[in-house]
């Protein structure tokens, strides 16, 4: 949105388009790019992450799991809570854009306790497996929130170690493929 048109039309062979949490998924795999990532815990800077939108939509995750801390679980939720209770009462100034926010949890426990999900795009999962992957899937249906993307993060020691890293790919694979509709991306 800061470039001047004839310099897009220079640059770009296909010209960049708009896109928000809403658009095609086709869309949005390709959209993503590098994640702002802000700890639960830090209000304000989720709210300047949420408000000072520069470049439109662009995708944020709030991080439920290391970035916390071993004892911030508790104010992290309260604080993501707030967050999105304001944005459900309008309270970031009515934006035109909200970027793709997206909840980096620990566990589905974790998923539970947070309750006004509408302005959530996915879910990163991090440490995932093909068992983890489809019981997150599960949990999301059980809620009704069959809108939301998951992104599971491979990065467990589970995919490193020769003697057992086949089985949990190919576990991986089928349970993504069983869920290809809801896998935004896998990183």
């Amino acid at each position: 949105n800061y470039i001047e048109k004839e310099k897009l039309e220079r640059i770009f062979y296909k010209k960049p388009q708009e896109f928000d949490k809403n658009s095609n998924k086709d869309i949005l795999k390709y959209a993503l790019g590098a994640f702002l990532y802000v700890p639960a815990n830090k209000y304000n800077q989720i709210y300047k992450s949420v408000v000072n939108q520069e470049k439109e939509a662009k995708p944020l995750a709030i991080c439920l799991e290391d970035a916390i801390g071993e004892f911030g679980e508790k104010e992290a939720i309260e604080s993501l809570e707030l967050v999105l209770d304001d944005l459900s009462k309008q309270v970031f100034c009515k934006l035109d854009k909200l970027p793709l926010i997206f909840i980096r949890v620990k566990n589905i426990d974790q998923l539970k306790k947070i309750k006004n999900k509408e302005f959530i795009t996915g879910i990163i999962i991090p440490k995932a497996n093909g068992v983890l992957l489809k019981a997150f899937v599960g949990i999301l249906n059980s809620f009704g929130l069959d809108n939301l993307y998951i992104i599971p993060i491979i990065e467990s020691s589970y995919f490193i170690y020769k003697e057992i890293k086949e089985e949990y790919f190919r576990e991986m694979y089928s349970s993504i493929l069983n869920h290809k509709e809801r896998v935004l991306g896998i990183r």
